[in-house]
């Protein structure tokens, strides 16, 4: 009995030990407007939290971001962006979607802004996998 629980346990311990290594490094691609920088991972997955980066070509205030399903009624997530300390004009936020029954889903990010006492608006689709 105690050979099969430790045979159980290294057995454990060596698959946790194989996933940790097969982690991929985030790839970036990015998007550029006239006023904004959007960094977003080329692979991201629903129910698995990713990063967002958005760049400004200036001071910006009130920044608010909102997904939407495209291809499928999900709802609205909203997306709040944080300043990265290390860079002016810099923000970032770590985003987590749900599936839905598409193998590929559509969303729309959509973010608002002050900037020059201008209201100011961007879209992006990007597209999660399951």
């Amino acid at each position: 009995m105690k050979r099969i629980l430790l045979a159980s346990l290294l057995a454990l311990a060596g698959c946790n030990d194989t996933q940790e290594s097969q982690k991929e490094v985030t790839q970036y691609q990015t998007f550029n407007a006239a006023e904004i920088t959007l960094s977003v991972p080329v692979k991201m997955r629903a129910e698995e939290l990713f990063e967002m980066q958005a760049s400004f070509n200036g001071t910006v205030s009130n920044l608010q971001g909102k997904l939407e399903g495209i291809s499928m009624d999900m709802g609205i997530v909203p997306v709040f962006f944080q300043p990265n300390n290390d860079k002016d004009n810099n923000y970032t936020t770590k985003v987590l979607l749900g599936a839905c029954a598409l193998p590929v889903m559509e969303w729309r990010l959509t973010l608002t802004w002050q900037q020059g006492g201008k209201a100011k608006f961007y879209q992006q689709s990007i597209n999660v996998i399951r």
